[in-house]
């Protein structure tokens, strides 16, 4: 394994794990067992089993998401006996499910395309980010090589030679 993938697959051990975390404290209880006046030893009640909520995941379409849905559903599903459910829609649609608690995890957003109502989400209140999935990635729009230089052996002509932005495209 490269450096980089040796860094995403921490990465995503350590949202695994979070997400972990937070389910072990969902299922924690903090009552403390009362004495007894009389001395004697109370005998303990079984507690009411109360059925575990469906945790629900975001899929905005990519095959990244779908990859850390699985990963994470597996998880939740076989360590922690919690029934998983995804739905699936655009990044608007997802998101706002997330904000209204429809969805209960998004593995994965492009925080970068919805900045104005993720950082509101997250000032308030409304969504809390647990963690990054990938730190050293790029978004924008590429073309290929041949296309600014050309390609000789292929008898192609560059088509955009002073190509540095999409509004240089003919």
């Amino acid at each position: 394994m490269t450096s980089l993938e040796i860094k995403n697959f921490s990465k995503l051990l350590l949202i695994i794990l979070l997400i972990g975390a937070l389910l072990l404290s969902v299922g924690c209880s903090n009552e403390k067992e009362e004495g007894n006046p009389d001395g004697k030893k109370a005998e303990k009640q079984q507690p009411v089993q109360k059925e575990k909520p469906t945790l629900v995941f975001a899929d905005a379409g990519w095959d990244s998401i779908r990859f850390h849905n699985s990963v994470a559903k597996t998880i939740i599903e076989n360590g922690y006996g919690y029934k998983t459910d995804v739905i699936p829609g655009s990044t608007p649609a997802t998101f706002t499910g997330l904000r209204r608690g429809d969805i209960n995890i998004y593995m994965e957003v492009w925080t970068q395309n919805i900045l104005e109502i993720y950082t509101e989400a997250i000032n308030s209140g409304d969504i809390i980010e647990v963690s990054t999935n990938f730190d050293d990635n790029a978004q924008g729009l590429y073309v290929p090589t041949y296309v600014i230089k050309g390609d000789t052996d292929k008898g192609i002509k560059p088509l955009a030679p002073d190509l540095k932005s999409v509004f240089d495209l003919p």
